[in-house]
């Protein structure tokens, strides 16, 4: 198989996962969902075994999508303060 001029090959996209770096943000980033998992997965568990209904179940679910999004409004409230500082700058 040929590759075009400048481009690599699987072997060596593969070596940037092996960098220290790269491995400490895999497990990072793993680590800051697994406790949103067990949380949420074992809460269900637990409130089916209490015979609470599914709709209810379905509300907490609500709330863990919350978290799974707040990253959305992040950015923008980042931008909306930077392009303030801007503006009194340039006032």
């Amino acid at each position: 198989m040929k590759f075009q001029e400048g481009t690599g090959s699987w072997g060596e996209a593969v070596k940037i996962y092996r960098q220290p770096e790269v491995i400490r943000m895999i497990f990072l980033g793993f680590s800051a969902g697994l406790p949103l998992l067990l949380v949420f997965s074992t809460l269900t568990a637990w409130l089916t075994d209490l015979d609470i209904s599914r709709t209810s179940i379905g509300f907490f679910g609500w709330v863990g999508i919350t978290y799974s999004i707040k990253f959305l409004g992040t950015d923008r409230r980042s931008i909306t303060n930077t392009m303030a500082h801007f503006k009194n700058w340039t006032a």
